[in-house]
């Protein structure tokens, strides 16, 4: 799994579309990599995500430094205004005990292609669902419906 966190800035407007721009960069990793736009209970968001070395140098750092370099990166992507949040967020995955890394999981090459039909094959009654067990978008949301919705087809088809 890779050194990566996500950190989320909450805007009271999107500034950024103003100036005609998306909400999508990607950056040098100064320390923010790839940014998203989003919205949420009445706030726009920019979403970056931070990895490898970048991630690694603010693991242990204090949370104003991480905060106030992910802001500056910001504000190089999206101008001055970018200073204005509201709010932010910070989750570093490489440090959550259960994942130890994100965001998505990461095999080495054949992995997948020789086991990966055992992590979605039923033993007896149980038929396994969740995103790592999607065949399609693994490891986001969407592969977590898809498999969701896949389980229950293999539940509903075993009842006939």
């Amino acid at each position: 799994m890779g050194a990566v966190s996500k950190f989320a800035a909450l805007y009271k407007r999107p500034f950024w579309r103003d100036k005609g721009l998306s909400g999508q960069v990607y950056g040098a990793g100064r320390p923010v990599d790839v940014t998203f736009e989003s919205y949420a209970e009445g706030n726009h968001i920019l979403m970056g995500f931070i990895s490898a070395d970048a991630m690694r140098r603010l693991d242990h750092a204090r949370e104003s430094t991480l905060v106030r370099e992910c802001i500056a990166n910001f504000v190089e992507y999206f101008g001055p205004e970018a200073r204005d949040f509201v709010d932010y967020g910070v989750f570093k995955w490489d440090l959550e005990p259960w994942s130890r890394g994100g965001p998505v999981a990461v095999s080495r090459p054949g992995v997948l292609t020789k086991y990966g039909t055992g992590l979605r094959e039923p033993v007896g009654p149980i038929h396994w669902a969740g995103t790592e067990t999607s065949d399609y978008w693994t490891g986001y949301m969407d592969g977590a419906v898809r498999s969701g919705r896949r389980a229950a087809r293999e539940i509903l088809d075993d009842l006939r």
